[in-house]
């Protein structure tokens, strides 16, 4: 080899080293630029589980509710009008007398105090009254005392009137078969209704409501009871 071709060898190693060199450094940066850009594939990551549905709220079931109050009621007139524990400041000494006897006059003010009770309370009222008590009868002497105080229930169509030689107690049992929830407020056991089979025990038990005066308040009996 000449001294011309070794300087050339010796020379071209060094160049051949830079340029590998210089090769290797534009491959780096080219790695390092592709991962900065997303290009550099990288292992696939499953993907988060999902997350368990969350079940949805049901509404909470209702108790069993008790049978509801009735909310018509029907005033057996007389009974109440009659009854042995009303006292009327304007009467006399025959208010007291048992309430079987056919002298025991009939009270207005009974009867409004009831009727008063029950639309207080947000009722329906249907009170029930024979005609002679507002129109005296053919006597013009069988009034109820001081019927005068029920003229206004007449005229609303609280207060019917039954018609004379009647049993009014079976209008009063038809108004309320008829009628939906209505009770019956009355101290009759309705035995000949009974008897007869116009209505049945257990429908008198479960629609009568009792009552009582007490210093001239109605006391009826309280419907739970009933149940």
């Amino acid at each position: 080899m000449d001294a011309d071709a070794a300087m050339a060898m010796a020379l071209s190693d060094p160049l051949r080293e830079q340029i590998d060199a210089d090769a290797a450094l534009a491959r780096d940066m080219q790695a390092e630029e592709d991962e900065l850009a997303g290009t550099t594939k990288r292992p696939s990551m499953a993907p988060p589980p999902l997350a368990p549905l969350t079940p949805s709220v049901q509404p909470p079931t209702p108790s069993v509710q008790p049978p509801a109050a009735p909310r018509q009621i029907a005033i057996d007139g007389m009974n109440v009008g009659r009854d042995i524990n009303f006292r009327d400041e304007f009467y006399g000494p025959a208010q007291h007398q048992r309430a079987t006897s056919p002298d025991k006059p009939v009270f207005a003010l009974a009867i409004k105090i009831a009727i008063d009770h029950y639309l207080e309370l947000g009722y329906d009222v249907a009170a029930f009254l024979p005609v002679w008590c507002m129109d005296g009868g053919r006597s013009n002497s069988l009034y109820a005392v001081r019927h005068e105080l029920l003229q206004p229930y007449l005229d609303m169509g609280i207060l019917v009137l039954t018609p004379s030689r009647m049993d009014d107690d079976n209008w009063i049992i038809d108004h309320a078969q008829k009628t939906e929830r209505c009770a019956i407020l009355t101290n009759d056991h309705y035995r000949r209704e009974v008897e007869a089979g116009l209505i049945d025990a257990a429908w008198r038990d479960d629609r009568v409501v009792k009552f009582t005066f007490v210093q001239n308040e109605l006391r009826p009996m309280p419907y739970a009871k009933k149940r």
